[in-house]
């Protein structure tokens, strides 16, 4: 093990927790970005096989151009449709799933880096799919917590559209304001869900607790504030720091899609599709050899960038641990004890 003076195990401020995440990035480039691309292009496979599914059995969702040229029956609008719900339903769960892996493999893989240890791809690989059905077994409770949790919150706006539909006057006014309520109730609770839990996955992996255990772990840590540092007191709130944490990886995660973006919307343009008129755009227009190599290089470009917030929020957690349970210390005790006597 490094000595704990190289390991550099003490409380981060929200740029130096961005800064080591960036550095553990570029030390590990090469291997990070093979344990990434292991998920993508089986993302990619599942992505391309569900397009093709569904331009076979709901065919007017995916090529807007085809409503102008044949318009469906309600009948078969409706047939569509539940073949979308179906199929769309089992897409997402897979995407999901995969989320989880990649980030939980990433998670195992930058632990090491941040410890000043190393791991190597098939490790990494491995010790993912060892704890893959604690993962998804947890991230499911936390899915069923999350439907009813947002449920519950746009009952009001439920409430009001039922009086909306029950008046026979002022039915618009009746659904505006529960519109607004809906955004009242629901955009505060779907936000404090997702930093709440934030680090389901990295308890999961890095503390191997798992299902309502691993959810009230992250709990416990998101909870309050990060130090008892009277001079910080609302800039050290451990969901607000993490909430700047996920802007700014998010921000760079949107620059770099509108950066991919940019061929794809040349290559539509050369074969007839205008984002301009939607309704006129067809995918199955553009030949599989034009785009497949395009979309292939979305995904590597994706297995090089995503590590980052990836690591920036298992960064995070570490920082949590150090400044509320004194990490940095446990980690000392464990050198000198396994330091050899002179």
């Amino acid at each position: 093990m490094s000595t704990p003076a190289s390991l550099d195990l003490r409380p981060f401020t929200v740029g130096e927790i961005l800064d080591r995440a960036l550095r553990i990035h570029r030390g590990n480039f090469r291997k990070l970005f093979i344990v990434m691309l292991a998920f993508q292009l089986p993302v990619y496979v599942m992505t391309k096989s569900f397009e093709y599914f569904g331009y076979d059995y709901f065919p007017h969702f995916l090529r807007p151009g085809l409503l102008a040229v044949s318009p469906p029956r309600p009948d078969v609008t409706v047939r569509e449709f539940l073949w979308l719900l179906a199929a769309g339903t089992v897409f997402w769960a897979a995407m999901l799933a995969m989320h989880d892996l990649r980030l939980a493999a990433t998670t195992v893989a930058g632990r090491e880096a941040f410890l000043g240890q190393s791991v190597s791809v098939r490790e990494a690989l491995t010790r993912t799919v060892e704890r893959a059905g604690a993962l998804l077994g947890t991230t499911a409770v936390q899915m069923i917590l999350y439907v009813f949790l947002i449920g519950l919150a746009a009952l009001p706006a439920a409430g009001l559209v039922a009086a909306a539909v029950l008046r026979t006057e002022g039915q618009a006014l009746w659904l505006l304001g529960a519109l607004f309520v809906l955004a009242v109730f629901e955009v505060p609770t779907v936000l404090w869900l997702m930093l709440r839990y934030s680090l389901v996955a990295q308890v999961v992996m890095l503390e191997r607790v798992s299902f309502v255990r691993a959810l009230r772990r992250s709990a416990e840590l998101m909870r309050g504030r990060a130090s008892t540092n009277a001079s910080s007191k609302w800039t050290d709130n451990s969901m607000l720091r993490a909430s700047i944490v996920l802007a700014v990886t998010l921000a760079v995660n949107v620059a770099v899609a509108s950066l991919m973006s940019v061929p794809h919307l040349l290559v539509n343009f050369a074969y007839g599709n205008n984002p301009l008129t939607p309704n006129a755009v067809d995918p199955l227009a553009v030949p599989a050899y034009a785009i497949i190599p395009i979309e292939l290089a979305d995904a590597a470009l994706e297995s090089a960038v995503a590590p980052f917030w990836l690591l920036a929020m298992m960064v995070f957690y570490f920082d949590l641990r150090i400044r509320k349970e004194g990490f940095d210390l446990e980690v000392l005790a464990e050198t000198l004890a396994k330091k050899p006597a002179a």
